[in-house]
């Protein structure tokens, strides 16, 4: 049981995804001072990694999240809007204004899943689809972002 608790803190972030409203909204948003801090000490390619492994870590822990919940995509789970959104900040400085636009554009993505993220939602199952399709989301928000940005500054 010891194993099922540490999943269960794993997939929903530390309890974040039981909040009762919007639990990837929450999962995006503690996202924020971790990338910002993994950014300021150790830089954007750290947080790659970083990122990485909490898709990694994610794959595994919602995995066997959803066999023990016995659904395919829980709400709950909210680790890969965390890996999602970190992705997302590992391309970015710290800008506050950046950071709260990458907040926006992610959640976008990840809500609305346009081709191929909404492709990947139906079709890949299990813990490597639950993660997948927000680091595509996150994919789709930093092409947007770089194309705004390019074009503000």
């Amino acid at each position: 049981m010891l194993i099922q608790k540490a999943v269960t803190a794993l997939s929903t972030f530390g309890g974040l995804g039981n909040l009762p409203f919007a639990p990837g909204t929450w999962g995006s948003l503690v996202a924020i001072p971790i990338g910002w801090v993994v950014i300021e000490v150790f830089g954007n390619t750290s947080l790659l990694f970083v990122s990485f492994g909490v898709f990694t870590i994610g794959v595994w822990a919602s995995s066997q999240f959803t066999k023990h919940r016995k659904n395919a995509d829980p709400s709950s789970c909210v680790i890969d809007e965390v890996a999602g959104q970190l992705t997302v900040f590992s391309f970015f400085a710290n800008d506050p204004v950046i950071m709260l636009f990458a907040f926006l554009t992610f959640r976008f993505f990840d809500i609305i899943k346009i081709w191929p993220t909404n492709w990947v939602d139906k079709n890949i199952h299990g813990g490597f689809g639950i993660m997948i399709d927000d680091v595509i989301a996150a994919a789709q928000s930093v092409v947007v972002m770089k194309f705004a940005l390019f074009f503000l500054y």
